[in-house]
């Protein structure tokens, strides 16, 4: 009997196809409750791997037990099942122990294909914004956890070498507003966005984290923390590490988490401090729209919020640092408020930002603070006399200098800083001060100032190439700007 007669005899073709359809319904089931979490990543790639097996042993019991009749088992169909089901539970194995939550593997191989170096800044993984995750649930408090948890998220990945993370100030646009992937990766020039949700239920928080291809909006992995609400500074490590993991899966480098600093140790006044930021938000937002007076009064709410946190957490220089800034704000807006005087603002500033440095020397976000503050008072002419004022610029200077030498990715006092050195008719070091505040955050709030003074500056010092570069950059990211034009 030919080849092909002993196929059709035992109904070989019809057996592999009944398979096919059942096996295909049941890999279709998996994939939605996967979908949904009801099951995890892991299950689809099990009913994968036994689907991918199950074709020799259809083909195997077609072919000694397809034709009509009784057929006895014969030995070597004895062994050959017995193969597949090793090679089946060798791969299961090797399945199981490779799997990590979320795992990108196949998003990884694709990009490795090509050397990461070569991709533009929208096809890079390793260039991330992290969007500020909604809240899930109707309590009070979720949004403040929510805007609290990404901000944390922001500054844990900002600490690797090997990511270029987004600062909060440039994904503060897209807080609650619906854009399309691939325009928010245009903006930001990003190639991975980093999206979640918030949710607090019986005392349990609940984030959902999703990894987005920032070009196509694809979701290419997600992952899930879950902690105690008493829990919540854990929570914050566990979320983070959570990341780190599925970022390493993706580029296939190391990416170690720098040790989160010690800072708050009460969750009320750490939930405090979330509150007080929203108001300093809705603060600027009513300032941007001419409503100083009502402005004005959501600063006072902002640092009434981060006195109480004070109270509660005495040892925690964050809210003392913000109630300077508050009042250097304060001390900005009162020109506009023509019944209330500057110096009282900037002095009640200095005053908090010698209670942080109290309590914590090098803290760079205080020199950062007390050298601004200095600057601004002698832009002002607010010293006694010139003795005074030339000691209040060179105050200034030091600190700032030392902020950015803590941290060199302290932007505002580099911005700062680049001001002060043009004050100096230090036009190139002016310019490197500038420069390396846009990298360290290009979406500060004074970033069109920044950019019109690396352009101006490069023009300065006849650098033509530079300034036809940040032209064009300042042009790209404000093209209505007049000095542009």
């Amino acid at each position: 009997m030919s080849l092909l007669s002993r196929i059709l005899e035992r109904r070989f073709a019809q057996y592999v196809a009944v398979y096919t359809a059942a096996a295909w319904g049941a890999l279709q089931v998996v994939d939605q409750l996967v979908d949904r979490e009801v099951l995890g990543d892991l299950w689809y790639r099990l009913a994968l791997v036994v689907f991918v097996a199950g074709f020799p042993v259809a083909m195997i019991i077609s072919w000694y037990h397809g034709a009509k009749g009784a057929q006895r088992v014969r030995a070597l169909e004895v062994w050959l099942l017995a193969a597949v089901g090793v090679l089946t539970l060798g791969s299961v194995t090797w399945v199981v122990r490779t799997y990590e939550p979320g795992d990108p593997a196949s998003v990884a191989r694709r990009l490795r294909s090509s050397a990461l170096d070569e991709l533009t800044e929208t096809e890079d993984p390793r260039r991330i914004a992290v969007l500020y995750f909604q809240p899930r649930s109707t309590e009070e408090e979720v949004p403040f956890l929510a805007a609290g948890l990404t901000e944390a998220l922001i500054d844990e990945l900002g600490a690797i070498d090997a990511l270029h993370v987004v600062s909060r100030n440039g994904v503060a646009a897209y807080r609650g507003e619906v854009v399309p992937a691939d325009s928010i990766g245009r903006t930001l020039r990003v190639g991975t966005l980093v999206d979640g949700t918030v949710a607090l239920s019986e005392g349990q928080i609940r984030v959902n984290v999703a990894f987005l291809n920032a070009n196509t909006g694809e979701q290419f992995g997600r992952t899930l923390v879950q902690r105690p609400r008493t829990e919540l500074f854990q929570l914050q490590d566990d979320l983070a590490h959570e990341v780190a993991v599925f970022l390493r899966g993706l580029l296939g480098e190391e990416l170690e988490l720098i040790e989160r600093q010690v800072g708050a140790e009460n969750i009320e006044a750490w939930e405090l401090l979330q509150r007080a930021r929203a108001a300093t938000d809705h603060a600027n937002a009513l300032s941007d729209a001419g409503g100083m007076e009502t402005a004005w009064n959501q600063i006072g709410v902002a640092d009434s919020l981060l006195a109480a946190a004070e109270e509660l957490a005495p040892e925690w220089v964050d809210p003392t640092v913000q109630r300077g800034w508050l009042a250097y704000q304060r001390s900005r807006w009162a020109g506009v408020m023509e019944q209330r005087g500057v110096l009282p603002w900037i002095e009640a500033g200095l005053e908090h930002a010698e209670v942080a440095l109290q309590l914590q020397p090098d803290n760079a976000d205080a020199l950062e603070l007390r050298g601004t503050l200095r600057y601004w008072q002698w832009i002002l002419d607010l010293a006694p006399g010139p003795e005074a004022a030339n000691e209040l610029f060179d105050n200034a200077e030091t600190d700032l200098r030392q902020a950015a030498a803590l941290n060199e990715g302290q932007a505002g006092a580099w911005a700062a800083l680049s001001h002060l050195l043009l004050n100096k008719a230090e036009t190139a070091e002016g310019k490197m001060a500038a420069s390396r505040a846009y990298q360290a955050d290009a979406y500060l709030r004074n970033a069109d100032v920044i950019l019109w003074r690396l352009f101006s500056t490069s023009y300065d010092l006849q650098d033509q190439t530079d300034a036809i570069h940040w032209c064009a950059e300042l042009g790209r990211r404000f093209p209505g700007d007049d000095r542009f034009a």
